[in-house]
């Protein structure tokens, strides 16, 4: 209802598999407006699309604790507060 589109491995969906099979053939996959990683030094860090809502996107991000890696264009988390209170 917000307005935000959400990809996530098949692992960490929770509909069956069957019906995702059936529903994602019937509908092309979105664009995700964020992307989430884990990264071996960087721990979890998201990326925005460049094309979409990237600006709200990114706002929302550094609402939740999120930091703004310029030289890199990805948000990460801060060290200390773990990944709990931010995702």
């Amino acid at each position: 209802n917000a307005g935000y589109d959400v990809a996530a491995d098949l692992a960490y969906e929770p509909t069956p598999p069957a019906a995702r099979a059936a529903d994602r053939a019937a509908t092309p996959s979105p664009v995700p407006t964020v992307a989430f990683a884990e990264h071996p030094q960087l721990g979890f860090i998201a990326a925005t699309d460049d094309q979409l809502d990237s600006e709200r996107a990114g706002r929302v991000l550094h609402e939740r604790g999120w930091l703004h890696q310029e030289t890199l264009d990805i948000y990460v988390l801060p060290q200390p507060d773990g990944r709990g209170p931010a995702l």
